[in-house]
């Protein structure tokens, strides 16, 4: 699970508290349908080898924005290429570690 979602669902407690101190809409009301959201949410969340793989990908994605300044939806690349690229370094790891790996 991600920290943004954690602060998400922080953001939205502490503005049900909010409301319920200031006495604006049904503080009850608003804190139970915050905190059903809030649930609703973590239950469509990605666990385990997934939800990493999820923030890896974020993460990536974030070096890409500081690196290049943009997403690689908004790149004028050639993504077709550059997957190509990637996928003969992939080729080119994965042997590597089989010829270590075999006696």
């Amino acid at each position: 699970m991600t920290t943004d979602l954690h602060q998400e669902i922080r953001d939205r407690l502490a503005l049900a508290r909010h409301a319920r101190r200031m006495g604006k809409l049904n503080a009850r009301r608003f804190h139970v349908e915050q905190a059903a959201a809030a649930r609703a949410e973590l239950r469509n969340q990605p666990t385990g080898i997934e939800s990493r793989v999820c923030e890896d990908i974020a993460a990536r994605q974030r070096l890409g924005i500081a690196k290049y300044g943009v997403t690689v939806e908004q790149s004028p690349d050639d993504m077709l290429q550059h997957a190509y690229e990637e996928a003969l370094d992939l080729a080119v790891y994965l042997k590597a570690e089989i010829q270590k790996r075999t006696p």
